[in-house]
């Protein structure tokens, strides 16, 4: 027995013990506040990916909006033909898709990927070396730059994989579709076109 009660009394120990006076205070019992998961009504796991008729859907929307969509249509096209992961693909730079005597590359040739492995080569269908080729003359970009970068900065950063994650949402969402549905993954996980 506790502080004289009986051993058949339907209050606990840790109520006991709450209502105990501490130092001139009186413990408070602690509520337990229930935690929100960061998670909660979102969708979380691997994203659907774009069929060969939303693919034709969003380049032709792209290709609609002129100079202003250049950039994205040729991120658009070379995400869909390499199927590299967002930072290996937001990391290229212009070297890498085109030759010093300014001949676009037919296949382009990374010396290591995020993924770990060594060497990995990707080739390059003739519509995204055309839109690639314009992207880069429009934009004026040197040899050393980020063939993808913001508006913001300048031309200087590439874009960043949050960045791209809200503009694959606005195209999805441009074409009709579920817009949660869709991500970054979606670019990579189908080949739309055969070689």
């Amino acid at each position: 027995m506790y502080f004289g009660t009986t051993s058949n009394s339907n209050t606990s120990y840790a109520n006991k013990i709450s209502a105990v006076p501490h130092r001139g205070k009186t413990l408070a019992k602690k509520k337990k506040s229930r935690r929100v998961p960061w998670n909660k009504g979102r969708k979380v796991g691997p994203r659907e990916p774009f069929s060969p008729s939303d693919v034709t859907r969003i380049k032709a929307l792209l290709a609609k909006r002129g100079k202003v969509g250049l950039r994205d249509l040729a991120l658009f096209s070379t995400a869909i033909d390499t199927m590299l992961n967002m930072p290996d693909l937001l990391g290229l730079t212009v070297k890498e898709v085109r030759k010093r005597n300014r001949v676009m590359r037919d296949t382009v040739e990374l010396a290591q990927v995020s993924g770990g492995r060594a060497r990995v080569r990707c080739p390059l269908s003739k519509a995204t070396m055309r839109v690639l080729e314009k992207w880069i003359s429009h934009s004026e970009k040197k040899q050393n730059n980020y063939l993808f970068t913001g508006r913001q900065s300048g031309g200087i950063t590439a874009l960043s994989t949050r960045q791209v994650n809200r503009l694959v949402k606005a195209w999805a969402a441009d074409i009709g579709l579920k817009v949660d549905s869709y991500g970054t993954n979606s670019l990579r996980r189908n080949r739309a076109h055969p070689y």
